[in-house]
């Protein structure tokens, strides 16, 4: 597993799940989460307070390859840290660490 802090995103690829960045990071409002899928499908993009509590979901269908979610409405959440991860069929990608600012 490699984690990889680049022009203010971080990325986590782990081979056995595709790679996942979002930013920017800190974010205010939207976060534009970037997905290589290993396979077209559906996927859910969830976002978690760090008590693992679930704070917001989303439902996508990607492509094989590169693909770009955006979760925006984001103005509600407590400024803090967050993570984030992606379910494409039973497969899970780590959870990433975003900021939110305020």
């Amino acid at each position: 597993m490699l984690l990889i802090l680049e022009h203010n995103h971080l990325s986590l690829n782990n081979n056995n799940t595709g790679t996942i960045n979002a930013g920017p990071n800190p974010f205010n409002d939207n976060i534009n989460v970037n997905y290589i899928a290993e396979s077209a499908g559906n996927i859910e993009v969830s976002l978690y307070d760090m008590t693992g509590k679930l704070i917001k979901q989303k439902q996508a269908e990607v492509e094989k390859g590169a693909n770009t979610i955006y979760m925006n409405e984001n103005q509600n959440l407590r400024a803090g840290m967050y993570l984030m991860g992606i379910t494409q069929g039973d497969k899970k990608t780590p959870l990433i660490k975003l900021m939110k600012t305020s």
